[in-house]
């Protein structure tokens, strides 16, 4: 069951799409008061994350509608990329409006990608096998935050803080490829099978 379900290219999206979310969130997270500290105080950066809480409410709701305009491995892949691209640019400026802006774009991202993997996953999945999916769904995003912080954290060590939120936007962006180039091998097996995977 486990390897068969790792074979359907729904899983892997979803799988991708988790668990470089689950990257991108938890270095958000761990790294960004690191990033200002002296810069800001403790209240102003708490500040910043409430407008990343607040926005993550409007992306939850974004579901409802956004299917109706893209496919799901689009919006995944837009999504990821709304999470990426703030984590390259957040180290060039410190002024408050700008970081909150950008705080803002990855709150919506963040409450989107929340919701869409989790429903993607039961449509992809056949009902006897959801259980072994969301395990490992979990799993995998459990593991990538954990990799997420050490690995970049060494690597800020080594650099520097504002060097590894570029790398780690990087690898937002090379999922987001990665997760365009499924959805398209995906689309093809349909077309050539006509059949959905279940």
């Amino acid at each position: 069951g486990f390897r068969g379900l790792l074979l359907y290219r729904g899983v892997q999206v979803v799988l991708l799409g988790s668990g470089s979310f689950a990257m991108l969130r938890s270095f958000h997270r761990a790294f960004l008061p690191v990033l200002l500290y002296g810069v800001y105080s403790a209240t102003e950066i708490a500040s910043l994350f409430a407008v990343t809480t607040v926005a993550s409410v409007i992306g939850r709701s974004a579901v409802r509608w956004t299917a109706k305009l893209w496919s799901v491995e689009k919006a995944l892949t837009l999504a990821i990329l709304a999470n990426a691209v703030p984590l390259m640019l957040l180290p060039t400026t410190f002024s408050y409006l700008p970081l909150a802006a950008m705080m803002a774009v990855f709150g919506v991202s963040n409450g989107f990608l929340g919701v869409v993997t989790v429903v993607h996953t039961a449509d992809t999945v056949a009902a006897p096998e959801r259980g072994l999916a969301f395990g490992i769904r979990t799993t995998l995003m459990r593991f990538g935050s954990f990799t997420g912080q050490l690995a970049f954290g060494t690597f800020a060590e080594i650099t520097s803080v504002s060097l590894s939120f570029f790398g780690m936007g990087l690898i937002g962006i090379v999922a987001a490829v990665m997760l365009l180039r499924l959805a398209g091998r995906e689309s093809l097996a349909a077309k050539k099978t006509n059949v959905k995977i279940e």
